[in-house]
């Protein structure tokens, strides 16, 4: 017992005892044999102890006993509670989180001052002349624009919609992993759930990504187009520093909390292992996130390990306008470009699977972790990998700009019938790969993971396209509801700090858990809406300011580029 251990104190020849709770796994590799995963187990020791000593106790004890030692059973890892304060304050840190405190201030202020202005009416001339800037600072002006369900003009609803379940979904699926890697009693069940119908959906639920990837080139391109075709100019300092404003403030914030706060928020028994597992990296590696070339800096040293996704999405940003440019000035020229990194995408994913040998489901009912982990840093987080559906967003984004594809009755139900007809397959091939009788084959495995995430792409795309040519029925109404706009604003926010909240539960938990579908569900309810609170305050506080004051800026050099235009006209 956690609690039993850490309080328990003791004198022996004047020298003060206290225990310290260590924990153990024993490597999943037995005579020759994988085990699904490694059991986990604690002990009590003398506070002096520390995880090196577990292992070598642990080794003692296996090699004396001969129903240990004749199979093979070794330890893999361990880890123990921290003994004493942990101490990461730094001088750095002092000054950035005093700059986080004013940066508070400032907002405070103008939320206060927006609201007094309400009242005196200061936007009609009765008070201060600098009342719309404060405003546009203002928490609460902040707080309406998320909950606000109006839709514009130039919105596209169901682009809400999507991103909204999506959003959904990346918790859910986050919510499912995590236990699996914290402690349970039913190591075993977790093989049979693993080979089960039920874990098809979860798996499939990493997909989602791939939707926010088709999403993020569709939106980019729309944009792009109707931008330079206004501007007639294309700015590409302005270009890269808008998405940098837009993405980065409140994932820095968060590993500025992961830095400072988590280390002494809470304890427990995994405590150790949740910090080394999340945020332990974050103080070596900060600048890898902040400059979003984490998924190839130090694959051991962990960092917010979810935020690759927000790299990978950057780093194909950067390489986006040698596809727009192309596609816009000369459109034959870009479909080329694009067509070649589509197929390098694909061709290059089938190839890495296939190589070395991964699985296309990267897990199955017989988990080989070394290799899981291999397939997740080599595939699973790699730009060139998850390429195809952010290039087929793109593809989407052209098409609805130009307006060069109808869609009649009959296209529509031969695109519906094929599309529901693949994502039928698609479920049913899953379900065969993790099935315990299932015996891995390179060529499946290569095909499969080329054209899994592709054939899902494309699959968003056709919803999407025809949602806007109204050919989608009833599924383009559900996706246009009102009410999913404030979780779609809030989707970006929700999705930076969600992974936190059942990575704290599991880190401070006093004893095994029972893995199970029913409290996993209720656990995530729960913490679906405590991460929307959470995202909330982190939006209205660190992501919606920025993009004001960006905003003001771009405001500020488009001013003074027409002065500079008039003034040229002049001379």
């Amino acid at each position: 017992m956690y609690d039993e251990c850490i309080e328990s104190k003791g004198e022996s020849n004047g020298i003060e005892i206290k225990g310290r709770h260590c924990m153990y796994e024993v490597d999943p590799m037995i005579d020759g044999n994988n085990l699904p995963y490694g059991p986990t187990m604690s002990v009590c020791l003398p506070a002096s102890c520390n995880a090196d000593d577990v292992v070598a106790l642990a080794k003692v004890t296996i090699n004396a006993t001969d129903e240990l030692r004749g199979p093979g059973v070794n330890i893999a890892s361990a880890t123990c509670t921290a003994s004493g304060n942990i101490k990461n304050w730094n001088l750095g840190l002092s000054i950035c989180v005093a700059t986080v405190g004013i940066y508070i201030a400032f907002l405070i202020f103008c939320t206060i001052y927006d609201l007094t202005g309400r009242g005196y009416d200061f936007q009609k001339g009765n008070g201060a002349g600098n009342y719309e800037f404060y405003q546009k600072f203002s928490l609460a002006t902040s707080a309406q624009a998320i909950i606000s369900t109006k839709i514009s003009e130039n919105d596209l609803p169901v682009i809400h919609g999507i991103r909204a379940l999506s959003t959904l979904w990346i918790v859910r699926f986050h919510e499912y992993y995590t236990p699996i890697f914290g402690v349970n009693m039913n190591l075993l069940d977790i093989t049979k759930w693993l080979s089960s119908w039920r874990y098809v959906d979860i798996l499939m639920s990493s997909f989602s990504v791939d939707t926010f990837f088709v999403l993020s080139g569709f939106l980019m391109t729309f944009t792009f187009f109707k931008k330079i075709q206004k501007e007639k100019n294309f700015n590409l300092l302005h270009y890269y520093s808008h998405r940098y404003m837009r993405l980065t403030p409140p994932m820095a914030i968060l590993v500025l909390i992961s830095t400072t706060i988590f280390p002494s928020l809470a304890s427990g028994a995994r405590w150790e292992w949740m910090q080394n597992f999340l945020v332990t990296g974050c103080r070596t590696k900060w600048w890898s996130i902040l400059l979003y070339v984490m998924n190839f800096v130090d694959q051991n040293s962990h960092c917010l390990l979810h935020l690759w996704s927000n790299c990978v999405d950057m780093q194909l940003y950067w390489i986006s306008p040698l596809i727009l440019i192309p596609l816009y000035r000369k459109p034959k020229l870009g479909l080329i470009i694009l067509g070649t990194l589509l197929a390098f995408s694909i061709v290059s994913t089938g190839w890495i699977v296939g190589s070395n040998g991964y699985l296309a489901t990267y897990a199955s009912y017989e988990p080989n972790i070394t290799m899981t982990r291999d397939a997740f840093f080599s595939v699973y987080v790699m730009p060139h990998t998850r390429a195809a559906p952010w290039l087929f967003g793109i593809l989407l984004g052209y098409e609805v700009f130009n307006k060069n594809f109808e869609i009649t009755k009959e296209i529509a139900m031969a695109g519906w019938l094929l599309i529901l007809g693949s994502l039928t397959m698609f479920m049913i091939f899953t379900s065969l790969m993790i099935d315990q009788n299932y015996k891995s084959n390179i060529f499946v495995e290569t095909i499969a993971a080329s054209i899994m995430r592709p054939v899902w792409a494309v699959s968003m795309c056709w919803l999407i396209l025809t949602s806007l040519h109204n050919w989608s029925g009833p599924i383009s109404s559900i996706l246009s509801w009102k009410y999913f706009l404030p979780i779609s604003r809030l989707s970006y926010c929700i999705f930076l700090t969600h992974i936190c909240i059942p990575m704290i539960r599991h880190g401070t938990l006093r004893s095994a858990s029972y893995f199970h579908d029913y409290p996993i569900f209720h656990a995530y309810v729960g913490d679906m809406v405590l991460a929307t609170i959470i995202a909330f305050f982190f939006s209205i506080f660190f992501e919606r300011p920025f993009l004001v004051f960006e905003s003001l800026i771009s405001k500020n050099r488009a001013r003074s580029a027409r002065s500079s235009s008039k003034q040229q006209k002049i001379d």
